[in-house]
Formats: C-alpha cells, structure tokens, sequence
C-alpha cells in the first residue's frame, strides 16, 4: 500500500529520515531552506521537492517516477538521480553537478533561469536545458532529442556527448565548443552561436 508523505514548513525544513516503504509520493516545501537527509529519498511514485525562497540541499541518491526539484537559489547535485522524468529549476541561482549520475528513463528539463548550468553523467530521453548564462552538457547519452538555450552564454561539455535524435543548440550571440573526439550526433544538429 502507498504511503503518501506531505509535508510543508513556513521556514526551513530539515529532514533526517524519511521511510514510506519505498511506495507513494513524497512532497517536501519549505518556504526557505529544505535539506534532505543522507541516507536520500527512495519511491516507486513522485518526489516533490522545494525550497521556495532559499537553498534545496540533496543529502544523498533520490529515487522516483517523476522526480522533481525547485530551489530559489543555486543548486548543487551532487547525488545520483534514477526516475522516469527529471524537472529541475532555481530562481535564477546556478545549476551545477558535481558528482553521482542522472539515470532518467524517459525526459530530462533543466532551467536555471538567468543562472549558468553545468551538467556532470546523463544517461536520459529527452534533455532539455536551459540557462542564461554558461551552459555545459556534460557527457553521456541522451536516447532523444537534446535542445539546450544558453542565452547568449558559452556551451561546453565534459566528455562525449551521444544523441540519439534531432540536436538542437543556441548560444545566441555565445560560442559553441563541442569537440570531443566521440561525440556522435546521430540525426539532425540545428546551431546558433557565433
């Protein structure tokens, strides 16, 4: 049986333990900081989780359907994600991985507002990305489309990028580098960047 776990603080939250069984949705709101335990979040259903006016903190891996993660200001991965779908946004703060890998099933939505975003170890469907400011993919797999915005910000990348369906980038008045040797762009690349 699901078990369901809603919970909402009008300051900060900070959870150390969390057990539903590994069953029903999880959604955590802090209207300040939420920081999540280290032993992390795990669900065959949604996880929600948000801090909507200061910083989310990942205390280890998450595990989910539909996973996902608001923080107002930047936000640091630094755990792995396994879900379905993956949506992940800040109020203009940074997005940045900088350890574990994103194992997403079907799509991937990355927004960092005004916000430079610097992704770490995809393997997902669709990837969307977008940021206004420095934009690196990382490297890894992406078995769908990949459309990535920076805003008239640089795109980069960590290692070799795979994709399986149609590329598009704009970098608007940014560079684009995306030159490693095993980058395999199997279908349709669109480029806007100087």
């Amino acid at each position: 049986t699901a078990r369901n776990i809603a919970v909402a603080d009008a300051n900060d939250l900070s959870v150390v333990s969390l057990n539903n069984g590994g069953a029903g949705a999880i959604a955590l709101t802090a209207r300040n900081s939420l920081t999540l335990p280290a032993s992390g979040l795990t669900s065959t259903d949604n996880l929600t989780l948000r801090a909507d006016s200061g910083t989310l903190t990942l205390g280890g891996n998450l595990v989910g359907n539909a996973v996902s993660l608001f923080s107002a200001n930047a936000l640091t991965l630094a755990t792995s994600i396994d879900s379905s779908t993956l949506v992940v946004s800040t109020n203009n703060g940074a997005i940045n991985q900088t350890a574990g890998a994103l194992r997403i099933g079907s799509t991937s939505s990355f927004n960092a507002g005004t916000g430079a975003l610097t992704l770490g170890t995809l393997n997902t469907g669709n990837l969307t990305a977008t940021s206004n400011g420095g934009l690196n993919l990382g490297s890894g797999r992406v078995a769908g489309t990949l459309a990535a915005s920076s805003g008239n910000g640089a795109i980069g990348q960590a290692g070799g990028l795979i994709v399986d369906a149609a590329t598009t980038l704009n970098a608007g008045s940014g560079a684009i580098a995306l030159t490693d040797g095993s980058n395999d762009f199997r279908s349709s690349v669109s480029l806007t960047g100087t």
